[in-house]
């Protein structure tokens, strides 16, 4: 997740990704002579994740729940048709444990909200003022702009 979310980032065509020897150092490299600005590998790296994160953040203050986090009906109703988990169906206790699982991953609180704390961690703490509680609320919800 974020590995793609760093190729989006760069603007990188995922099909592209096997063309390089290290994606990291070469996009750090190429960042560099781009912007000027000295990048390494691990910052390309943090990239991804910063990402991730303020996709979650910015979905959670427009009013995201932890119950949207979910797989369509079909995925837990119909078995797999082929290969070697044909006939396997995952379910809804499963899938609450897989989401479980992610969001204790990721740092995040136990209903999947990303904490004050979490974006500060990952350099995006001008993002937290008005959080509060140390969750990013989604009372600061904005009203969408008019066209």
């Amino acid at each position: 997740e974020d590995f793609a979310a760093t190729l989006d980032t760069l603007g990188v065509c995922k099909f592209l990704r096997r063309c390089f020897t290290d994606i990291y150092a070469e996009s750090a490299a190429l960042l560099e002579a781009t912007t000027g600005l000295p990048t390494s590998a691990d910052d390309v790296r943090l990239l991804g994740e910063r990402v991730t994160n303020l996709k979650k953040a910015y979905n959670q203050r427009e009013g995201w729940r932890t119950e949207d986090d979910w797989l369509p009906a079909r995925v837990l109703e119909e078995p797999l048709p082929t290969g070697v988990a044909a006939g396997v169906r995952l379910s809804a206790e499963e899938l609450v444990r897989m989401r479980s699982d992610y969001y204790s991953a990721r740092g995040w609180t136990e209903d999947g909200h990303v904490t004050a704390q979490r974006l500060v961690e990952l350099g995006l703490g001008d993002l937290v003022e008005g959080a509060g509680d140390g969750v990013v609320a989604p009372d600061a919800r904005r009203e969408p702009a008019s066209v």
